[in-house]
């Protein structure tokens, strides 16, 4: 019969088995990055089987294998440095796993097994070990381990246990993955939101593979340009720190109140502000939208000057000029950038009218006023005389008071 001692020896390997496969479970369900994943799949192989090294292969375009990561028993651990040429693996094992998904074993054919390619026995590798890593689409990679010492050769117990280590980076790598897409997804979406409306940021994020073209179309919008005045003096009474400081608190007041009237932060222009209302999706209400925003605008900033006065600082002020009609809206740019933005006459003049406004001043367009509604009082002013235009133009003043 079987002696007690032997009986010892592999009950308490399995009790070793079982308890490494618990901390497998656990730690590769604790990583969330492929990296910390190869890391710990090699770790915990050197660890149970008695492989001399592992080498770890990440599918990749094309279903084309990439050497991602190595260890070895002499304790060589780590990323794999693509400028240094890997140790040589059998192809013909290799292929067999990728290929076919299945798992393999080889060892010397001296053992009465199947023998190692003699392509392999020139590198004295005595015995070889592979197994796929399948995840939720199929195929993630694959697992090679191989020992050179003959007295140290694979068992079927060993192709079990790489075949359940393979198992859990399965699934430790599909969970990494999408974790880290949510990450991608998270980080694309908050950059995105810093310019782009709610509606735009999520067509692009339930199609990001969506290729993104220059282009436009023609849709009526309402212009809005801010901008500072009194800058050229500010920016000579105070240190640049101080004046950057100032416009990037000035800017995140202002976008925030585009934002919250569901406006499109185009760009920052020197020490100006355009955004645009009615893009992607033009509304009736966009005027109106606007044309609150910008009496926000000018309440927001009332209340920083009380903060800069507070400070010892000078007080800043704002003139805005807002617009209505139809624009080309889009993606404009080349290949290389692109900016979703607005071009065409409506833009220009709503800029004009933005020169046109002292500090406190909202200045609008009669096709802003003709779309506007009872919410909102303006004045009329003297039509003037507008830079590419032949004849002069009707301009009104928006009546706003303080909160």
């Amino acid at each position: 019969g079987v002696s007690a001692d032997v009986l010892r020896a592999e009950l308490e390997k399995k009790t070793r088995v079982l308890g490494l496969f618990y901390e497998l479970s656990r730690t590769l369900g604790s990583v969330f990055t492929l990296g910390d994943v190869y890391d710990k799949v090699i770790a915990i192989l050197l660890q149970v089987t008695p492989a001399a090294r592992v080498m770890i292969y990440q599918r990749v375009e094309r279903g084309e294998m990439r050497h991602v990561a190595s260890g070895s028993r002499d304790g060589g651990t780590g990323k794999a440095d693509p400028t240094v040429q890997p140790l040589r693996v059998s192809r013909t094992v290799f292929d067999n796993v990728a290929k076919q998904s299945v798992s393999v074993l080889l060892v010397n054919s001296s053992q009465g097994t199947p023998s190692v390619p003699d392509s392999l026995k020139a590198h004295q590798t005595h015995s070889v070990m592979a197994a796929p890593i399948v995840g939720r689409t199929g195929l993630l990679g694959v697992i090679y381990t191989d020992q050179q010492d003959v007295l140290q050769t694979f068992s079927p117990d060993d192709l079990d246990l790489l075949n359940a280590v393979a198992v859990q980076a399965g699934i430790a790598l599909d969970t990494a993955r999408a974790h880290e897409s949510l990450q991608r997804e998270a980080k694309a979406r908050e950059k995105y939101e810093r310019f782009l409306p709610q509606q735009l940021v999520d067509d692009v994020m339930l199609d990001p593979d969506k290729e993104i073209r220059p282009g436009g179309t023609r849709q009526m919008i309402t212009v809005l340009f801010a901008d500072l005045r009194g800058f050229t003096t500010l920016s000579e009474a105070n240190t640049p720190e101080t004046v950057v400081d100032l416009l990037n608190r000035f800017f995140t007041l202002m976008s925030e109140v585009i934002f919250r009237h569901g406006g499109t932060l185009d760009k920052y222009i020197g020490d100006g502000v355009l955004a645009l209302f009615g893009a992607p999706y033009p509304t009736e209400r966009d005027a109106v939208k606007a044309v609150r925003a910008a009496i926000d605008m000018q309440r927001a900033v009332q209340i920083f000057n009380r903060e800069l006065v507070a400070a010892g600082q000078a007080q800043i002020g704002v003139g805005i000029g807002v617009n209505t009609g139809s624009a080309i809206v889009g993606f404009i740019g080349s290949e290389a950038r692109l900016d979703y933005t607005a071009i065409g006459d409506t833009v220009n003049t709503a800029a004009r009218l933005e020169h046109l406004a002292k500090a406190g001043q909202i200045i609008i367009s009669e096709h802003t006023m003709q779309a506007l509604d009872a919410s909102v009082r303006f004045t009329l002013l003297d039509a003037v005389q507008v830079k590419g235009r032949t004849a002069k133009m009707q301009i009104g003043e928006v009546v706003w008071a303080p909160k």
